[in-house]
Parts: C-alpha cells; sequence; structure tokens
C-alpha cells in the first residue's frame, strides 16, 4: 500500500525567470476562464468531452504550449466534478499545474525545470528542509501546482512512498473511562431474556447500578454522617437529603 504525500518547496529564480513564470501563470488562467465558460454553457464536465471541444480553440487564442492546455482541461474538468451548478473563475495569479513532461527536478532534487510559453524553460534552485528534501528524492515524483503568493513561487510537489510497517502491539494499555461511560457498560453487561417484559429488564438495571461498590460506599459514608449528628451540606446538598436519597 502506498502513501500520497505533498511537499511544499520555495523556487528561487531570476528577475527574468520571474517575468516568464508570471506571464505563464496568465495564460494559463485565462486559458482556464474560457475553458470555464464553455464547459458551463454546454455542459461539460468530464475532461475527455472538454479536450475535444476547447483544445484547438485554447491553442489557437493563447500562446500555451500543448501540455499546458491539457493541464488548464484537467484543472477545469476537476472544478466542475465538485460543483457543476455554477460558472467557476480563475484568478490571473491562480496555482498552475506541471506534470512529468512539463516539470523536472535535477540531481538530488536541488533545482527544477519549467515549462514556459510561448516555449522555452526556466530554472530554478529549490529551497526546503534536509527532511523534506529526502522524502522528495525518495518518493515517486507526480504532479505539482506553482504557486505565487506574496511575491515568491512555491511548488507543491506530490509525492508517492510506501506506507510504513506498522509493529505488532506487545503488552496492554489500561483506559480510565468516566463515569458515565462506565455506567453504560453496567447497562450493557446486564443479562436480559427474551421473554422478559422492559419494566422487569430496567428493574435488573437499576438493581445492577445500585449494587455497585461505588454506590454502597456512598450510602454507607452517609448513613455514618447521620448517626454521628452531622447535617453539613456536602455538594450543595444536606447530608440527610443525600441519605433519604439511598
Amino acid at each position: 500500500m502506498d502513501v500520497h504525500l505533498s511537499v511544499k518547496a520555495k523556487l528561487i529564480v531570476t528577475a527574468d525567470a520571474a517575468k516568464e513564470l508570471k506571464a505563464t501563470m496568465e495564460e494559463f488562467n485565462r486559458a482556464c476562464n474560457t475553458l470555464s465558460e464553455l464547459a458551463f454553457q454546454q455542459n461539460l464536465h468530464r475532461k475527455y468531452d472538454l479536450h475535444h471541444a476547447g483544445y484547438r480553440l485554447i491553442r489557437g487564442e493563447t500562446s500555451l504550449p500543448a501540455q499546458h492546455v491539457i493541464n488548464a482541461i484537467a484543472k477545469v474538468s476537476a472544478s466542475y466534478i465538485r460543483d457543476s451548478h455554477k460558472l467557476h473563475r480563475f484568478k490571473p495569479h491562480a496555482s498552475v499545474r506541471y506534470d512529468a513532461r512539463t516539470m523536472a527536478l535535477g540531481q538530488d532534487c536541488y533545482t527544477a525545470s519549467l515549462t514556459v510559453c510561448p516555449k522555452g524553460r526556466v530554472t530554478g534552485q529549490l529551497q526546503m528542509s534536509a527532511k523534506m528534501r529526502k522524502q522528495l528524492c525518495s518518493g515517486a515524483l507526480g504532479s505539482a501546482e506553482l504557486v505565487y503568493q506574496k511575491g515568491q513561487y512555491y511548488l507543491h510537489l506530490s509525492i508517492t512512498v510506501p506506507a510504513p510497517e506498522i509493529p505488532e502491539p506487545s503488552g496492554s494499555l489500561g483506559v480510565d473511562l468516566p463515569r458515565q461511560a462506565r455506567r453504560r457498560d453496567l447497562r450493557q453487561k446486564v443479562p436480559h431474556d427474551e421473554e422478559d417484559s422492559p419494566q422487569e429488564s430496567l428493574l435488573q438495571t437499576n438493581q445492577t447500578i445500585a449494587s455497585s461498590p461505588r454506590r454502597q460506599e456512598r450510602q454507607t459514608r452517609a448513613r455514618a454522617c447521620l448517626w454521628s449528628g452531622k447535617t453539613f451540606c456536602r455538594g450543595h446538598q444536606p447530608l440527610r437529603q443525600q441519605a433519604n436519597r439511598y
């Protein structure tokens, strides 16, 4: 069994590369808005149907590479599968989806190469902790999302790693249950015959609860206080009233 993880890394690029990434991001989301209007008007939710209806349209209206157009179609289709009752709009600097054809990681995952429009690639350094870099190198790389936040670029990389082995438990663990849970367990442990009436079953349950050691101790303590002549209150209720309850 495999586990899917997400690794967040800061992308350090030059000023020229940052401009190309921003232009690619704006072009990508403009294509997403065009595809969203097409999907909403023609009720196209599946990626297959949206691809045949909008691929050539986006290729003609934008300067996006072919694989970026396919990723835009997949993003719009996923949004309408989640909610098909409203028109989805994408901000100019919303995230851009990358996959194995539009992104490549360098040796030991220190750099990333991303496809930009109209053509070409930009390379940036990946800044992350040593633990996250080790996870990224050991897992199988999937897709990624390029995010623009407060003037900085971040890559959210999806990886697949084997599930860790869970050791077999040894020994036992005691759990202290609250009073209500103990009372509920007592009710569940009371044996009931199928022929007993509900009134008889309720009487058996009350007798079992009344015979619990904790309740007997409280009864004995309350009676002892009465015999000694003490009538002070405990828990905002006189002991005489508490003894009468028993």
